[in-house]
Parts: C-alpha cells; sequence; structure tokens
C-alpha cells in the first residue's frame, strides 16, 4: 500500500487553530505584542516542523506572516491601528491567500487531502474537485470575516461580529470538512480500494 506524503503533517497543520484561540486570549486582556509575538513563535514552530517532515501548509505559512508583520507593526508604531483594524487584516489575509491558491490553480485544502489519500490517487478528478470547492466555502468563510470586521469597526459589538459569527461559519466549514470528502468519493463511484477507505477517512475528519 502506498504510504501517504507525511503521517503526522496532517496534526500539526491543524494545530494552527490553537495558536489563533491562545492569540485571542492574551490580546482580550489587551496584552497585544505579547500575543503576537506569542503566535509568531507558535506559528515559526509548527511551520519549522512542518518544513522538516516536508509538508509545509500554506495556511500555518500565512499565519507566521501575519504574527510577524503585525509584531513589527506594534514595535515600530504601537497597538492603536493593530487594536483597530486587527479583524479585518486577519481575516482578510486568510481570505485573500484562499481565492489565490484557487486562482493559481492550487486549492489550499488539497494539501490536507492529499495526506488522506493513497498516492495513485493524488492527481484524481474527484479529489481536485473536492479540494477546489473546499477552497471555496473556506475562502468564501474567511470573505465573510473580514466582512463581519468590518461591521464591528463601524457599528461596535466586536465579540458578535467578529467572533461568534465568523466562528459559526468556521464551524460550519468543519462540518462541511467531515462531510464532503464521504460524498466526492461515493459520487466518484470509489467503493473499493485503500485510495476510497482513505477519501472516506478523509471525509470523517
Amino acid at each position: 500500500m502506498p504510504p501517504r506524503e507525511n503521517p503526522r503533517a496532517g496534526f500539526l497543520g491543524r494545530l494552527g487553530i490553537l495558536v489563533w484561540a491562545a492569540y485571542g486570549v492574551v490580546a482580550a486582556y489587551g496584552h497585544w505584542l505579547e500575543a503576537a509575538a506569542l503566535g509568531a513563535v507558535l506559528s515559526a514552530v509548527i511551520v519549522l516542523a512542518e518544513y522538516g517532515r516536508g509538508a509545509t501548509k500554506i495556511m500555518n505559512v500565512t499565519s507566521l506572516g501575519y504574527f510577524g508583520f503585525e509584531t513589527a507593526l506594534i514595535v515600530l508604531y504601537g497597538a492603536t491601528w493593530v487594536r483597530q483594524f486587527h479583524l479585518v487584516m486577519a481575516w482578510g489575509v486568510f481570505a485573500i491567500v484562499a481565492w489565490l491558491t484557487l486562482a493559481c490553480g492550487y486549492p489550499f485544502t488539497m494539501q490536507y487531502a492529499r495526506e488522506a489519500v493513497a498516492r495513485e490517487q493524488w492527481t484524481a478528478r474527484w479529489l481536485r474537485q473536492m479540494s477546489a470547492r473546499l477552497t471555496q466555502v473556506w475562502a468564501s468563510i474567511f470573505t465573510f470575516g473580514a466582512l463581519m470586521g468590518a461591521v464591528a469597526m463601524r457599528y461596535g459589538h466586536p465579540l458578535i461580529f467578529g467572533v461568534v459569527l465568523p466562528g459559526a461559519a468556521m464551524a460550519y466549514g468543519l462540518r462541511l470538512n467531515q462531510r464532503y470528502g464521504r460524498r466526492m468519493a461515493a459520487s466518484a463511484g470509489l467503493i473499493e480500494g485503500s485510495g476510497a477507505h482513505r477519501a472516506r477517512a478523509y471525509g470523517q475528519g
């Protein structure tokens, strides 16, 4: 049975959300420089670990770049600008990167999907379709988050518009991740073989 690209890369790739949770907690107490620096350090650890396994993820590199930029911005100009615009900045950066991966013909979710299937399935049409559609969903979620951040800037209530509503959209995206792989595998007629088994496993999370 052909090996996966990296057995542990998928786990590392999914730690990124914990980095953002840690950043959010520290930032909520008004410690913006410490929050950004913590995010940069944790993201660097993840990216370096992934790089060592040959499975660096686009979105973790994006997190590292964002936190590094925010840290430098705070050091140079203070936290006022970041405090005002961080919701639009954070969601917007991920939206831009996600849409760019689609425009370049390599949707970022392909990196995660390939870790869950046999190598002979890496160029399969169903896998590319699944990855493109999932990336469209996540790009839309990130865009929605940026728009909600702009609404929060204009009308206030950052917890609702900047966290709760985008968080609900992300929960939907995570649920879709669990279900979409099964639907695509079934529609492609992958009923038998290791490729179908791993596709179903990807759909199950």
